[in-house]
């Protein structure tokens, strides 16, 4: 067990995920996380919090879906195809006051990835991908029945939180505090876990990632997916939860960016720049941006 402040890890064998968000695929999906019970997944937890306020955020680390989850997975969800590599055993959780809130995992994300291909991806490129992968058995080679660029509507999965405890911002100290997770404070828990990667068929890049950082005074995690169709368009979706030890409540962050890569090239921004993340996200257009705010009490 872990203390205020402390982190604990342990080894224990993989369990399916869980969460509060109506997505596709039932409980048997179940099955597919104890498909192969040799495997092992590692744990590591960290507890914060102040007052009556306690906090925990776990994550669970493990290997590569085998080719049997992957069709399990294909089978449950509908999709014609899965990412060439899918972390199952890969989640992150947060909790509060000892009830679960808010979880992610990759079968919740590519349980939301629609079945009507992306309108805004061209043609050109989703024929390369088509071609590229026209000897599996589960894709219709004349119609593609699915956005194969996997990008999922997904913020994580909900649990023990009210639709009317999702509400706008009310007060000013209800912010991401920028100033506090600048400073050079001891960092007390990180994590960066990949919940699926596919490389498009060498077309470029899809990535869903968790990252998380405990200090102090603060506590960040973002889940981005980051999107490469190359010489077509660079996709990034972040989801940024925020909150401090003495709160009960998280600031949730949501933005969407994007921009051709004709419109990057005007702006001499070369490939290397556009295939990291973190460099090439700023320099996007914002598409959409909302914050709000998570009521737990």
């Amino acid at each position: 067990m872990s203390v205020d402040g402390n982190i604990s890890s342990e080894t224990v064998n993989s369990d399916p995920p869980r969460g509060g968000v109506v997505i596709r695929g039932g409980d048997s999906l179940a099955a597919v996380c104890g498909v192969n019970a040799s495997k092992r997944r590692r744990v590591e937890h960290h507890s914060f919090g102040e007052g009556d306020c306690s906090w925990r955020v776990e994550a669970s680390q493990g290997l590569m879906t085998d080719s049997k989850q992957t069709d399990m997975l294909v089978e449950e969800l509908g999709l014609p195809q899965m990412p060439e590599m899918v972390f199952l055993d890969n989640t992150v959780s947060l909790s509060f006051k000892g009830e679960e809130r808010i979880r992610f995992s990759a079968k919740d994300a590519l349980a939301t990835v629609s079945l009507i291909p992306d309108p805004n991806v061209k043609v050109a490129a989703t024929s390369k991908w088509r071609e590229a992968r026209k000897d599996s058995e589960y894709i219709d080679r004349e119609t593609l029945k699915f956005d194969w660029t996997f990008t999922p509507d997904y913020s994580g999965t909900f649990s023990n939180i009210p639709p009317h405890k999702i509400r706008d911002v009310e007060h000013e100290w209800e912010v991401i505090n920028v100033e506090k997770l600048t400073r050079r404070d001891p960092i007390l828990f990180f994590q960066d876990l990949i919940l699926f990667e596919d490389e498009l068929s060498d077309n470029g890049c899809a990535m869903l990632n968790v990252k998380l950082r405990a200090m102090k005074t603060c506590f960040l995690l973002l889940l981005r997916f980051y999107l490469r169709v190359d010489d077509v368009m660079v996709r990034v979706i972040d989801s940024r939860f925020y909150t401090e030890p003495s709160w009960s409540v998280i600031v949730w962050e949501h933005t969407k960016r994007e921009a051709s890569i004709p419109e990057l090239r005007a702006q001499d921004i070369g490939y290397s720049e556009i295939t990291r993340p973190d460099e090439i996200s700023p320099k996007l257009t914002v598409l959409s941006q909302k914050t709000q705010v998570i009521e737990l009490n």
